[in-house]
């Protein structure tokens, strides 16, 4: 089973992993979090409003968390 870092879309993981440098400590536990998490409902609240900070369009209903990831491959 993929990790939700493998699963998270493209537009959001690029500008996450390009602010390792800025918030090394931030974005390094979040990208941890992520590859060792393989359920989206895994997450907590702090995470996923970490997560949805890179989106890059406005998440109003949390459901909305579901789209900012790739489906599971069969």
């Amino acid at each position: 089973m993929e990790t939700l870092f493998e699963r998270l879309k493209t537009e959001i993981k690029e500008p996450l992993v390009k602010d390792i440098e800025k918030y090394p400590t931030t974005i390094g536990n979040l990208i941890k979090t992520l590859k060792n998490k393989k359920a989206i409902t895994d997450l907590t609240l702090g995470e996923i409003s970490e997560i949805k900070a890179y989106s890059p369009t406005y998440i109003l209903d949390i459901l909305q968390i579901y789209d900012m990831f790739e489906d599971l491959k069969s």
